[in-house]
């Protein structure tokens, strides 16, 4: 679950489908540019994040660029998924106490 103020340009259609292909684009991106013993690791994981920026488009609330911007350098720098999930976590909780406070 992602706390945040959604704007009303946030849910235009240009942003949503905006939002769909730079996640598809980061996806093929991943898998032609950095190819490893693990390919089929890498295009299920592409796969399942084109597949999660199209269904967060379709929910109204498509990725931002900061946030595509986030999981790009988490694929880059190989973070581990207990380390990517530690930092969404921490990011969350910061996200909701500072909603908490307003």
């Amino acid at each position: 679950m992602r706390i945040r103020n959604k704007s009303s340009e946030a849910n235009t259609p240009q942003s949503v489908v905006f939002s769909a292909y730079l996640c598809y684009v980061i996806g093929m991106v991943d898998i032609v540019s950095k190819p490893s013993p693990d390919t089929r690791d890498q295009v299920a994981r592409a796969r399942r994040f084109r597949e999660a920026c199209a269904l967060q488009a379709i929910e109204g609330d498509p990725l931002t660029p900061e946030e595509i911007a986030m999981f790009e350098m988490f694929r880059r720098e190989g973070w581990s998924d207990e380390r990517r999930r530690a930092h969404l976590a921490a990011r969350a909780r910061r996200l909701a106490s500072g909603l908490a406070a307003e």
